[in-house]
């Protein structure tokens, strides 16, 4: 990652509110457990 493209946050659930989301490169297993939320979120929809 750049450093330019770097953005800290005081915690996890600040960056998703922000719209940001886990890294699936860098956190596959948190990546894989936000995106099966994300589809559940959308089927209740």
């Amino acid at each position: 990652m750049k450093v330019d493209n770097r953005i800290f946050f005081f915690d996890e659930e600040e960056a998703i509110d922000a719209g940001y989301r886990p890294c699936g490169h860098c956190m596959p297993r948190i990546y894989q457990i936000w995106k099966a939320l994300q589809a559940v979120k959308q089927h209740q929809q």
